[in-house]
């Protein structure tokens, strides 16, 4: 009983479709008939033909059926993922000629394929991914405020990338704290003591990690993925981030 649960548990995993624009393993069953205008070899790649869009069909189905909203948006980009989406077949489960009353002969094919999406679009789409992701970060970095404290100027500054592969949305927060000497309303000196980097993805609301230069005490330190990481791995995760 325990080996069925398992067998069970490992293909309900194995055939459940991912959602993130990832390649997705389904089933599909496709059927044509020959009529008049074709051959047996015609018939059959046009029952291919039909698995792989039904196929493809599921997917999509599935996919508006989930709830794909993040902070109240749906995200419809996930659909035009799918929309000239690669059809790999992986096996042919099952196939044979069947005779149809009033279709005659005809030819059922059912495939277990693997939905491939079509990550390049055209350039209007990719403009106005982009152009939602840096109005998400805008909206980001106009709430942030800095407590007013006498000698003390704390400044912010930012960045966005929009990341065509995933479908993610990189922004990049950067604060800096100067240290500042006055005499007369005039400022004799001013100093930069801290600067820090947060790196965020908006659309999963996932933060990344920070990293602190401390110019007063000459230290750094940098935390990312509950591990402190150097300055280099740092520099090197925001690069693989804001660059791809």
């Amino acid at each position: 009983m325990r080996t069925c649960l398992l067998a069970l548990s490992l293909l309900f995993l194995f055939l459940k479709p991912v959602y993130a624009a990832q390649s997705t393993i389904t089933e599909a069953e496709g059927t044509a008939c020959m009529g008049d205008d074709k051959s047996r070899i015609q018939t059959e790649q046009a029952a291919l033909i039909d698995a792989k869009k039904k196929a493809i069909e599921y997917v999509s189905t599935q996919i508006k059926s989930e709830t794909h909203v993040k902070d109240f948006v749906f995200d419809k980009d996930h659909l035009s993922f799918y929309a000239n989406a690669e059809v790999k077949i992986i096996q042919e489960l099952n196939k044979a000629w069947y005779k149809d009353p009033s279709l005659g002969d005809c030819f059922r094919i059912k495939v277990k394929a693997a939905i491939i999406p079509n990550m390049k679009s055209n350039d209007k789409e990719y403009d106005e991914r982009q152009h939602r992701c840096s109005e998400r970060a805008a909206v980001k970095f106009s709430r942030l405020r800095a407590a007013p404290s006498v000698g003390i100027i704390t400044e912010y500054d930012y960045e966005s990338h929009y990341g065509d592969k995933l479908n993610q949305c990189f922004y990049l927060e950067r604060m800096s704290i100067y240290n500042e000497t006055r005499g007369r309303g005039h400022i004799y000196e001013r100093k930069l003591a801290t600067k820090m980097e947060t790196l965020y993805e908006i659309y999963e609301n996932k933060n990344y990690g920070n990293f602190i230069w401390d110019y007063v005490n000459n230290e750094t330190s940098g935390h990312s993925e509950r591990r402190t990481v150097s300055e280099m791995e740092w520099q090197a995760l925001v690069k693989s981030k804001m660059e791809k």
